[in-house]
């Protein structure tokens, strides 16, 4: 966020777009906020025509600040006196409204934001439970994270990787997941999003209640999805598609009750890109035609990545490699 944009705010010279957008900016985070403070007491003073700089010797400044605005005025004669007092006034309720300010924006700093980041590693899950009751099922090299103040003004996580959240009902702070790309919206529910950096893909099932996705990448767009739908996000086409989804065998079920990764009508490259995140793994395809290929069926999540391979290559489509970490697909 620029100076200008802001100094642009502060004179109230933006459109309701921008200004949304702005105030959304300065309470993202304590340094923004400090930030806008300083731009917005840049602009207060300039209404007096006089440089400041928050003190450290009170005394000192406030015979700086007299003789400032003296030299900016003319006191003639008779009503020198006067004209001085009311400024000595004048300059001594700047001060302690300054320092007021100094003292709530010190106050405002030493309450610093403390927050929790629970990470799992490959071919690992864990269940998290936040301070609202809501239960998360972590999967995969993903990484949850949540502020000390949850739930005080916002029920607020961060998420890279992927999570099924089951979201306690009851509560009129919304609860809202935030990714790189979208954040997802929610008053009590059941989904799952799918949100690794690294994947062309973003994605989240809804298995019950109702959620709202931002686009962040695109202004004002917002899209609500109901219980089995699946809202898909392809990021190299910059394309949504909202589709309904079979429980069963759904792209987005890996980890469910029965610890299933479940797929339907999906082209090898995407399969393969998913158990790479899940299980630490790079996979390079050396055959396009292969790009093309579909597969429909069901993994347990304990199989390790040759046991696939040879499952999905029983007609012997293909051949691959598995170098280290890395798996050659020609």
């Amino acid at each position: 966020m620029t100076e200008e944009k802001l100094m642009s705010f502060i004179l109230g010279k933006v459109c309701d777009v921008d200004k949304k957008a702005i105030l959304k900016w300065i309470y993202a985070s304590p340094d923004n906020f400090k930030y806008y403070l300083e731009v917005r007491k840049i602009y207060d003073l300039s209404l007096l025509n006089i440089e400041f700089s928050i003190p450290n010797d009170i005394e000192n400044s406030y015979a700086d600040l007299l003789t400032k605005i003296e030299n900016n005025g003319t006191l003639a004669g008779s009503r020198k006196r006067f004209t001085r007092g009311v400024i000595k006034y004048a300059a001594i309720v700047f001060l302690v409204s300054l320092s007021a300010y100094v003292i709530f924006f010190v106050k405002s700093e030493t309450k610093a934001i403390n927050y929790t980041s629970i990470t799992t590693i490959k071919d690992s899950q864990t269940n998290v439970k936040l301070p609202d009751g809501t239960e998360v099922k972590l999967n995969p090299n993903s990484k949850l994270t949540y502020p000390s103040d949850f739930g005080n003004k916002e029920r607020s996580v961060s998420l890279v990787g992927e999570a099924q959240f089951h979201v306690t009902k009851g509560k009129k702070i919304p609860f809202i997941v935030k990714t790189e790309s979208h954040d997802v919206k929610v008053l009590g529910t059941t989904f799952n999003v799918y949100a690794y950096k690294n994947s062309n893909f973003f994605e989240v099932v809804l298995m019950e209640g109702a959620v709202r996705v931002e686009n962040k990448t695109k202004e004002s767009s917002y899209q609500t999805i109901k219980p089995g739908e699946l809202l898909q996000y392809n990021k190299s086409l910059g394309k949504t598609t909202i589709k309904l989804i079979n429980d069963s065998c759904s792209s987005t079920s890996f980890w469910g009750d029965k610890g299933l990764f479940s797929f339907h009508d999906m082209r090898l490259i995407d399969i393969l890109d998913r158990i790479s995140k899940y299980k630490g793994l790079v996979v390079r395809v050396e055959n396009r035609n292969l790009n093309q290929a579909k597969y429909t069926g069901k993994f347990k999540s304990t199989l390790n990545i040759k046991q696939i391979l040879d499952v999905m290559n029983a007609d012997k489509s293909f051949l691959y490699r598995i170098d280290n970490d890395t798996i050659y697909i020609r």
